[in-house]
């Protein structure tokens, strides 16, 4: 994050090693500059409207609510938590110039866990669960082992990029990590389309006009945040 250079024209000095303790503070604290702002970011975060309004909806209608809801809630209450935890560690690291690995690790494992259960709910609405068929069948196994392997890998990734560590880590190290998380992601992208595209089958041969023409729009609202992740990637 810092780097601090000690420049001589004397000679004598050749291959001389010196060892010290550099103590860097901004005035508003010890977070540096490039992580300052986000501390703010993930205080709102953390208390954002929406997630309060899906709750007080949830907790009036819990009786009418559907299992794929119940999933929705939790993916909320993750990333509440989540941003909440985030806080605290750069809170904390503001503070002290000190980031706690155990704060720092509860926060990466509760975004993990949000992004696993946020895909898998993607996929499972696109296998037409709760609408062509009522359960996963044969596919439940498949998708559990795609859903564990990838909260693994992105829990690996996570931990290297933000556990104890300031500074991002760059090169082979970092597509060592990198490279099984994007693997996967591809591999729910084009199990996700695949399945869309046999529940929109299913869905105009049973003329369901209603539910097919919102798993269009479903389908339509997937590719455009597909392509604008490719393209936040470049």
């Amino acid at each position: 994050m810092y780097n601090l250079y000690f420049i001589h024209c004397d000679p004598n000095l050749e291959g001389l090693i010196i060892e010290g303790k550099t103590i860097w503070k901004n005035p508003t604290g010890y977070l540096p500059g490039r992580m300052a702002p986000l501390m703010k970011f993930y205080l709102f975060m953390s208390l954002v409207l929406l997630g309060f309004f899906w709750f007080c909806q949830y907790s009036r209608f819990w009786r009418e609510v559907l299992p794929l809801q119940n999933c929705i809630t939790l993916v909320i209450a993750l990333g509440m938590f989540e941003m909440t935890l985030w806080y605290f560690d750069y809170a904390g690291f503001n503070d002290t110039g000190i980031r706690k690995t155990r704060i720092t690790v509860w926060a990466v494992t509760f975004g993990t866990i949000k992004q696993t259960v946020a895909r898998l709910i993607i996929l499972m609405v696109s296998m037409g669960y709760g609408v062509v068929r009522p359960t996963l069948g044969g596919l439940t196994s498949k998708v559990i082992l795609l859903g564990g392997t990838f909260f693994m890998a992105s829990e690996v990734l996570e931990i290297v990029e933000n556990v104890g560590a300031i500074n991002d880590i760059s090169g082979k190290g970092r597509l060592f990590v990198v490279f099984p998380v994007a693997v996967l992601d591809a591999f729910f992208i084009i199990w996700t389309f695949t399945s869309l595209s046999k529940t929109l089958n299913k869905l105009q041969a049973r003329r369901m006009a209603a539910k097919l023409d919102i798993y269009r729009k479903f389908t339509n609202a997937l590719a455009v945040a597909v392509i604008f992740s490719g393209l936040d990637l470049l």
